[in-house]
């Protein structure tokens, strides 16, 4: 059976493995085949396939090189659409059908499912979601993601120390993706030196007018802007404000960094700055990024989530060549020990640790802006602020 499933390494992403490890199965060992099922929001308004295909392309790396001696890597990919009994049920199929060993997943909405579910579901489970939604929390779940509300705590106190202003306005996507910026600005802005002057909700739908939210933008005269919106949403109102001739600096995290959005906005891609928790794709040169650029499809390469889906990736992997190297046999157990552990450089992140009641390993972030045609890094990384 072992044999057999080393072979699905290349080509399971379509294909049920029932049978291939499972968590403390007798199958599950130092040497053989550990399964990971990767979910991803792959359809619905938002959809990301990009965080899945780079999960799946760190996973083939894995194997190609070798990268942990005497262990393939099968995975297979499901749509989770950002729902979270969906979510659920994939997972407990992953679990349950097909022995995974490890679960990827993504999305705050699917990690609040999975939360409530944890102690049942068992196996490990890192999953791209807000870091403060692995605060105290499943001891089987872990995120590579910052706090959010500590992100826009940082992105407050930039307001003062870098851009040299003490007024701003916040716009948000009214879901749990955005709304920690508005209670960043509740509960920091003042400690931060700031007074964020107008807070406009955005609602978490597509839709083909951003006007009246720009608007709301423009007639609170803020020189800068904090953006907590996903790469839709944060196109579409930059543009309008565009289309409105309000031209403000935007402060937003990593969605801005995306293709679709730079061409987008156009002329405002240079008032646009990124607070992110990973080096600029395009202008980084070291080795972990070199790998990250020579492993990903061409269509992903400039797309922060398949960054993220990557990382998560190498975490697991990190993790399971912890437990080989120490002789230890692979098994959902073993496996929650490992994750605890893993520390340092993973995948194109650096300063990555885990503690006992913080399960999302992130602890820097630095200030990103548009020049030259790239994103390139401003700032150095620092410590986030306390959330």
């Amino acid at each position: 059976m072992a044999q057999w499933c080393a072979l699905l390494g290349a080509g399971a992403v379509t294909i049920a493995a029932a049978g291939c490890g499972g968590h403390d199965s007798p199958s599950s060992s130092s040497s053989g085949n550990v399964f990971i099922g990767i979910e991803g929001t792959l359809s619905g308004a938002e959809p990301v396939p990009a965080f899945t295909d780079g999960a799946v392309d760190y996973l083939k790396m894995a194997n190609s090189t070798n990268l942990v001696p005497h262990i393939k890597f099968t995975y297979k990919v499901a749509d989770t659409a950002n729902n979270g009994a969906q979510a659920l049920t994939v997972t407990r199929d992953f679990i349950q059908a097909d022995g995974a060993d490890a679960i990827i997943s993504f999305g705050s909405v699917p990690i609040d499912a999975l939360k409530a579910a944890a102690s049942s579901l068992k196996v490990p489970i890192i999953a791209s979601g807000d870091g403060d939604l692995f605060v105290n929390s499943a001891t089987n779940m872990y995120t590579a993601v910052p706090s959010y509300l500590a992100m826009w705590h940082y992105a407050m106190q930039l307001v003062p120390s870098h851009f040299h202003d003490s007024t701003a306005s916040l716009v948000y996507q009214d879901d749990s993706f955005g709304q920690p910026a508005s209670a960043a600005a509740n509960q920091f802005a003042s400690s931060s030196g700031i007074t964020v002057s107008t807070q406009v909700p955005v609602p978490d739908t597509t839709t083909s007018d951003f006007t009246p939210f720009a608007a709301r933008l423009k007639a609170s005269g803020a020189k800068i802007v904090i953006a907590a919106l996903a790469p839709e949403l944060l196109a579409g109102v930059e543009a309008a404000a565009n289309q409105l001739g309000y031209n403000p600096i935007w402060l937003t995290n990593w969605g801005a960094e995306e293709t679709s959005v730079l061409t987008a906005i156009g002329a405002a891609s240079a008032r646009t700055y990124a607070v992110d928790f990973l080096p600029p794709i395009d202008t980084t040169k070291t080795s972990a990024m070199n790998a990250y650029k020579s492993g990903v499809s061409s269509a992903d390469l400039n797309n922060e989530f398949a960054e993220q889906g990557w990382n998560e990736a190498a975490v697991l992997v990190k993790a399971v060549d912890s437990l080989v190297a120490a002789h230890q046999s692979v098994s959902s157990t073993s496996l929650q020990n490992a994750m605890l552990k893993v520390s340092g450089s993973i995948g194109t992140m650096t300063n990555f640790s885990y503690t006992s009641s913080k399960h999302y390993g992130v602890n820097d972030m630095a200030l990103l802006a548009y020049k030259n045609g790239d994103f390139v890094q401003i700032t150095p990384f620092v410590s986030l602020p306390a959330s």
